[in-house]
């Protein structure tokens, strides 16, 4: 893998890192596409938060806007189909990792 690769991977990898981005990725997977006042009652969070996360997200286009008059609803990247297709898998093979690998350690938690 060249060092530009890796850096690429880096940044996207380093963008779903973050508990509440994984929490709207996960939320907008299961739910379709969500405005920031939707998922900020979704997930018990601060509208500034849930506007954070979804601003990171679209920096690596994960999540795709689209603004209809004065409200703005925020989804999956249709045009990554491998990537919005497989979000569910990524969190299945996640959990399947902390229940066979992490669950008798506490940082794992």
């Amino acid at each position: 893998m060249g060092v530009i690769r890796a850096r690429v991977h880096c940044k996207c990898l380093e963008k779903l890192g973050g508990e509440l981005r994984l929490q709207v990725l996960q939320s907008l997977q299961q739910g379709g596409a969500s405005s920031v006042n939707q998922l900020s009652e979704r997930l018990d969070a601060e509208r500034s938060r849930v506007s954070h996360a979804l601003h990171d997200l679209r920096h690596c286009r994960f999540v795709v806007a689209e603004k209809k008059g004065r409200v703005v609803t925020y989804a999956l990247n249709k045009k990554s189909p491998v990537f919005s297709s497989y979000a569910g898998t990524l969190f299945s093979v996640l959990d399947e990792h902390i229940r066979t690998c992490c669950a008798d350690r506490k940082e794992c938690r």
